[in-house]
């Protein structure tokens, strides 16, 4: 099984970079030199954990530190035509991470896990939207219990 981990666009529809803090609310700067990148590590844990309890192919994928676009992320995504995507999404690039990730739905079949600040704090709202499964909070054994294959009612 592939499963794919994303961390956010970097470069959002109106040209601001986004500055993605994994625990909090993220930015965006019009001006390059303001820009910087914060360490995955909730992603960089689970992609971790992921490979040390499961024999799955594991990417993880950082759009924001490689400044990606809405196009150039969705074709990175498309060409590993992974069974899983996990995307930590922020509120600041929400409504273009979801377009997206239902478009990689609908063209691969990719199952969708969201998690982050947006998805904590708008759950019901993201299941409505199509996402397969949304985490609250520290997400980490959470996110490798489902793709273990453990029933939702014991996690």
């Amino acid at each position: 099984m592939k499963v794919v981990l994303v961390n956010s666009i970097g470069v959002d529809s109106k040209g601001f970079y986004i500055i993605h803090s994994p625990s909090r609310w993220s930015q965006g700067v019009k001006n390059i030199q303001n820009w910087f990148a914060y360490y995955p590590w909730e992603l960089a844990y689970l992609s971790s954990l992921l490979k040390r309890e499961t024999d799955f192919s594991i990417k993880l994928i950082d759009g924001c530190l490689h400044r990606d676009n809405y196009e150039s992320l969705y074709n990175k995504i498309c060409r590993e035509n992974p069974d899983w995507l996990v995307i930590e999404c922020s509120s600041k690039v929400f409504s273009e991470n979801l377009d997206m990730a239902k478009k990689i739905k609908d063209k691969l079949k990719t199952r969708l896990i969201f998690a982050g600040p947006h998805a904590s704090a708008f759950p019901a709202e993201l299941i409505k939207e199509g996402i397969d499964y949304v985490c609250i909070g520290e997400y980490e054994a959470t996110v490798v219990d489902l793709l273990k294959g453990v029933p939702v009612s014991e996690i």
